[in-house]
């Protein structure tokens, strides 16, 4: 079968390239041709289980599919459920409900992925993740020239990527894709060439991404540098990179006040604080004091250092609790006197307004699929956390899967899931349940022993 894995890993590819840049809002009989795309892709993927299952090979039928599992009997039920509520609504009337074929599609290709038995061999090969992070962060980069010539330069130009431009959401969850994947393309590279393109990839997300001005989502990207502390060793170059990137970040988002004044396109609806940014500053100054302070402690020699991960569930533990308290506090903020309470009270006001006025993926399933839905949902996201940390425990998965789990669920709570993306998600759930991944610790291990002092 590994010449179907072969023949699959080179469509999905192309697959994610076509998925990243062809954006616009055609149609084709009143289905979008994004999801015309995903079927073709998903019956080129079919087109080889059936070629390779009917050809023999020495004396034998290739078929060698892996143990079906609770996992695979959700998603079976939601198939078929979505099968007969398409049908339904195919009698009732001639208007065909594109979320169904989406979510049929979507299920047939997680299922042609990752039947074969040999993605789940132990084997000495790296996974082929970062193929495809570097195909889809590459054809990304052209998608961020498209964005960032109509939003600093021409708004009508538009429709090469309408469907990023017409849903906030759809464009909030490409962007938190790209910069996961280009900060930890950072973290990881040893070259310094691909190294500086990765970090060229996360700052310029960063600016996409506050230029939207969006409060969610300018804090799942700070939120993502927390994530990434915590799944990452306590290595001294690792952390070195996180930190390089999360000061850059904040520092960027400190100064964005100051960018308006001369970027024209940054005043459009409000713009940002001029007070607010200096807070920011302020604090993230202070962080820099103890975090260097701190840095210059550490002893040279030591390569791995397990305080900061300590430190870094403390902060995380704060930030979640603060997060909480700025979603329930409702209008006690603006009772208190203070200029940094009236900023959190601002954070707060933005927090509410934006749950209130869009679906998560919870509320969106539970609205399509009633409870029932919403129970799957949860079964599903069970079964999938629950086979990623066991992975994660047997030293199986490596840092860049645990991250895009861990950022996928915090994301859920606030966005709805996106057709723009959702084909990219499933083809990284594959490799993050089933893919080649045992050997890559090794082969990290034998390019550091060989790296030049």
């Amino acid at each position: 079968m590994k010449f179907i894995s072969k023949s699959k890993s080179r469509i999905t590819v192309c697959a994610l390239a076509v998925f990243v840049l062809v954006l616009p809002d055609w149609q084709f009989v009143g289905i979008s041709f994004r999801t015309w795309l995903i079927y073709l892709y998903t019956l080129c993927i079919g087109l080889l289980w059936i070629y390779y299952g009917k050809k023999p090979f020495l004396g034998k039928r290739k078929w060698n599919l892996r143990k079906w599992n609770l996992l695979d009997s959700l998603l079976a039920v939601f198939l078929i459920g979505n099968v007969f509520q398409l049908v339904r609504d195919s009698l009732k009337s001639a208007v065909v409900d594109e979320k169904n074929l989406l979510m049929i599609v979507l299920i047939m290709l997680f299922f042609l992925l990752s039947g074969d038995k040999d993605t789940t061999r132990q084997t000495t090969q790296p996974s082929v993740i970062y193929e495809y992070t570097d195909v889809f962060l590459g054809c990304g980069f052209v998608v961020y020239m498209g964005l960032l010539l109509h939003f600093l330069l021409n708004r009508k130009f538009a429709a090469p990527l309408a469907l990023l431009l017409e849903n906030e959401q759809a464009l909030l969850t490409f962007l938190l894709l790209m910069v996961i994947l280009a900060a930890e393309g950072y973290y990881r590279e040893t070259d310094k060439v691909k190294r500086s393109f990765y970090m060229l990839l996360a700052l310029a997300g960063y600016f996409l991404l506050f230029l939207q001005k969006n409060v969610v989502g300018i804090l799942l990207g700070g939120i993502g540098f927390l994530v990434s502390a915590l799944v990452h060793k306590p290595e001294r170059e690792q952390i070195k990179r996180i930190s390089q990137l999360a000061f850059s970040y904040f520092f960027l988002l400190a100064n964005m006040s100051l960018l308006q004044q001369f970027i024209p396109a940054l005043k459009e609806n409000g713009g940002y604080s001029m007070e607010e940014g200096i807070y920011l500053e302020l604090l993230l100054a202070s962080v820099c004091v103890v975090f260097f302070s701190w840095w210059e402690k550490q002893p040279e020699e030591e390569k791995y250092l397990p305080q900061y991960k300590k430190w870094m569930f403390r902060i995380a533990a704060g930030v979640g609790f603060v997060l909480f308290l700025l979603l329930i506090s409702g209008g006690r903020l603006a009772g208190m006197e203070g200029k940094s309470i009236a900023a959190l009270c601002n954070i707060s006001k933005k927090l509410q307004a934006y749950c209130a006025a869009n679906d998560s993926t919870f509320t969106a399933m539970l609205e399509k699929y009633s409870l029932l839905g919403l129970i799957w949902l949860l079964a599903v996201l069970f079964m999938v956390s629950k086979r990623v940390w066991e992975r994660s425990k047997r030293g199986k998965l490596p840092s860049i899967f645990m991250t895009l789990c861990i950022m996928y669920l915090i994301q859920s709570v606030f966005f709805a899931g996106q057709a723009v993306t959702a084909p990219v998600y499933v083809v990284f759930l594959v490799e993050i349940l089933y893919g080649e991944c045992t050997g890559l610790g090794t082969q990290l291990r034998q390019e550091k022993k060989v790296r030049p002092k």
